[in-house]
């Protein structure tokens, strides 16, 4: 059990996410993957962010540095090439 201050262990985290999901029995789409945690958690930040929502304090994050992690779409927005 993780006690207040102390890290947690990503790979853990993102392990009882994926049992939890199978556990209730929602599936990946058939033409992919399931979305992460984290994926699910920047996607969160990102919509909240856009609703003026404070989402380091919704996130739990000590520095505005972390968040801003959330925040990076990794290159989800499309980029068009003019040929």
């Amino acid at each position: 059990m993780i006690k207040p201050g102390q890290s947690v262990d990503t790979s853990s985290l993102s392990r009882s996410f994926l049992e939890t999901r199978q556990a209730a029995g929602v599936n990946p789409p058939k033409n992919g993957t399931a979305p992460s945690f984290h994926e699910q958690r920047s996607l969160a930040e990102r919509l909240y962010s856009a609703q003026e929502i404070d989402t380091q304090t919704l996130l739990g994050h000590k520095t505005q540095e972390m968040t801003d992690r959330y925040h990076d779409d990794i290159g989800a927005d499309w980029t068009t090439l003019v040929v």
